[in-house]
């Protein structure tokens, strides 16, 4: 059975990584830093469950380098959508930009979750498309909005992922 995934993330990187081990005939289709990082590493999944690491995975950009496959797995991810704020003077990047109060260039209007670019540990800004991020920007957000002072601290770009089996 020829699988492709889509996407070498957490999510995809993970179960294909676990296909791969158990036999099966695996093409990952990547982008950019995931897929130079795969050409010149391999793959590698630390987990509870044991950890894995594939020599000469088969990555490409193309999917038609592949060919047919009888089963895709997509986890690609999210694409921040910014036009509900094009053209306002909303201030953007990869996101719209937010402060530690997740407040934008305009003092009244918050943004959080998948559409903020906030702080995050490193000291820089990003999108972090994750669900306890979105959960923290939403409770920083809400407690500034009702007059509080919250301050968010930053946060990884990185997701946990617990299976069964």
């Amino acid at each position: 059975m020829k699988i492709g995934v889509f996407g070498t993330g957490g999510v995809g990187g993970y179960f294909g990584a676990r296909l791969a081990d158990a036999g099966a005939d695996i093409h990952f289709i990547a982008r950019g830093r995931h897929l130079d990082a795969i050409r010149t590493h391999g793959l590698g999944v630390k987990s509870p469950l044991g950890d894995i690491h594939i020599e000469n995975v088969r990555a490409s950009a193309e999917p038609a380098e592949y060919g047919p496959a009888d089963v895709v797995i997509v986890a690609t991810g999210i694409r921040t959508n910014l036009d509900l704020v094009q053209d306002s003077g909303v201030e953007t990047d990869e996101g719209i930009l937010v402060n530690d109060r997740m407040q934008t260039n305009f003092p009244n209007i918050y943004a959080a979750g998948d559409v903020a670019c906030g702080p995050d540990f490193s000291g820089g800004w990003s999108v972090h498309a994750i669900q306890p991020t979105a959960a923290e920007h939403g409770r920083i957000a809400a407690i500034n909005m009702a007059g509080g002072d919250a301050r968010y601290q930053g946060s990884l770009n990185m997701n946990g992922l617990d299976t069964a089996g």
